[in-house]
């Protein structure tokens, strides 16, 4: 499967558009939060990324209002919010968790992953901010990331960790214990799993 994953486009019509064209060449795109700049525009963003030749799996930034998004996404076709959802895509499955900023742990998603049957393989998280000690959370000599993202990694069957926020970390890659971790910033990248 190809995917166009991007993130933190924040409302850069210009960026849509370039990932328009980088889409007709994979099956899905995935986006990691962060299209709007404050909520602002977001319905005609909506609108625009729903001509990606793709259906787009997206969760909400620290930017977009969660129920807003949940909302829009019901009403627009080729969106489809996955927020606290699990997506079974053919042998792969996508977990979506919006939100967060610079939070440590997230309880909200730790109940959520207690309380929901977990698949046993292929599993792709799509977190806005990005799991801790990796990489992708490193800013200003620190680690940003988030510790409760990070032991889901670890104690499940995760290949693929997609995630945004950190601007400074736009395209930055790493793997740690055979999982790929990846920030594919606003310009998007397109991996095959």
């Amino acid at each position: 499967m190809n995917i166009l994953a991007f993130t933190d486009i924040h409302g850069d019509q210009q960026r849509i558009a370039d990932l328009k064209e980088a889409a007709s060449h994979t099956d899905i795109a995935i986006c990691a939060g962060d299209i709007t700049m404050g909520g602002h525009n977001i319905e005609s963003i909506i609108e625009s990324l729903s001509d990606l030749p793709c259906d787009v799996y997206i969760i909400h930034g620290n930017h977009e209002e969660p129920q807003t998004l949940r909302n829009l996404s019901l009403i627009t076709d080729g969106i489809t919010y996955i927020h606290k959802q699990i997506i079974d895509l053919d042998d792969h499955h996508l977990i979506g968790y919006g939100g967060e900023g610079f939070s440590f742990t997230t309880d909200d998603f730790e109940a959520f992953i207690k309380n929901t049957p977990i698949p046993k393989s292929n599993i792709i998280l799509v977190t806005h901010q990005p799991p801790h000690n990796t990489a992708l959370d490193r800013l200003g000599g620190r680690q940003a990331g988030n510790n409760s993202f990070r032991s889901f990694i670890d104690a499940h069957p995760v290949i693929l960790s997609l995630s945004g926020h950190i601007h400074e970390n736009f395209g930055v890659q790493d793997t740690v214990n055979n999982v790929t971790y990846m920030n594919p910033g606003p310009d998007g990248i397109i991996l095959t799993v």
